[in-house]
Formats: C-alpha cells, sequence, structure tokens
C-alpha cells in the first residue's frame, strides 16, 4: 500500500495545519467486508452477520473539502473534513460532515453533523493511497457505479480505460 508518508506517530506529534497536509489531496481506499458476531446463549450459539460498506474511495481536497464514491452511487458524496485533537490532546480525530440530503445506509444516519473518529485506527484501515484526485471525485461525476467487491485502484483505472471513447484522428 502506498502509505502517506510519515508514520500516524509521527502526524500525531504535527502541528494541525502539517497534520493535514499529510492527507491533503489525496484519494484512498478502504474495504469493510461487515462481520460476523457470535455469541453463546443457554448452550446454542446465535450469530448475527452486519454488512459491510465494501469498497469506498475518498479524495481529500486541500481546502477541505471530501469527496466519496460509494458502492452504488451515481454521484459523490459531498463533505467536508477536518483533523482535530481528542481531549487529550496527544493524538488526532479526523471527522466528516457530509451534506445534509446523505444517507448512511448502514448506519442509517443523515448527513449534516460532525462524526469523529480515531485517525490511527482510520488510517489503518486504509488499502490504497494515492497523490492527488485520480478519479475526478471533485468534479462531482462518478466513472461508473461502485461495486461493494474489494478491487484495487489499478483495476479500477484499467476499467474507466477500457470505458473510454476511441480517440479521433
Amino acid at each position: 500500500m502506498s502509505t502517506l508518508g510519515p508514520t500516524v506517530a509521527q502526524i500525531s506529534k504535527m502541528p494541525v495545519d502539517q497534520a493535514q497536509a499529510a492527507l491533503s489531496d489525496r484519494t484512498v481506499m478502504s474495504f469493510d467486508a461487515g462481520a460476523t458476531y457470535c455469541v453463546t446463549y443457554f448452550k446454542y450459539p446465535t450469530c448475527t452477520t452486519e454488512p459491510g460498506h465494501g469498497t469506498q474511495i475518498e479524495y481529500f481536497a486541500a481546502t477541505g473539502e471530501n469527496f466519496l464514491w460509494y458502492p452504488g452511487n451515481t454521484r459523490p458524496v459531498f463533505g467536508v473534513w477536518k483533523l482535530q485533537r481528542d481531549g487529550k490532546d496527544t493524538r488526532y480525530l479526523i471527522c466528516f460532515r457530509y451534506q445534509s440530503n446523505s444517507y448512511n445506509p448502514l448506519t442509517r444516519q443523515r448527513g449534516g453533523s460532525w462524526d469523529c473518529r480515531p485517525f490511527g485506527p482510520y488510517v489503518a484501515g486504509l488499502t490504497e493511497v494515492r497523490n492527488g484526485d485520480i478519479f475526478r471525485l471533485s468534479g462531482g461525476e462518478l466513472p461508473f457505479p461502485l461495486e461493494r467487491s474489494a478491487t484495487t485502484f489499478d483495476e479500477l483505472l484499467a476499467k474507466i480505460n477500457t470505458k473510454a471513447p476511441p480517440k479521433s484522428h
């Protein structure tokens, strides 16, 4: 996996503007397969499977805007992002606020409010990182609806290139 450059521990020691620069103008990919939880009640195991988001791709603009390519969507989900210190001032939280008309089908939450999580585990969940807006998400268009299945940037870029119309001579 390409990384952010500095480690999370190094980023944690930076002032917020420098820490945000480590993620700015980057496209990241994560994959959430979901999870199965099992418990035993009175000698009988009971399992619950929670679906995952699948593959998600996000572009972090240096302006503090972010553009999420979510499985099945026909347009990127627009939002804003920031890093902020947690209450102990020892680590960063990454915070997202997506457009108010957005909807997360797994959490059943609408956008419009800040959602913060620890930065270290967020970075650990990334499967790929590349410089720039490689899918041009900030333009407001998606190349095609993203599938939930695991993939790579190279596979998606190849799929885009095969859909490109032939160049006229």
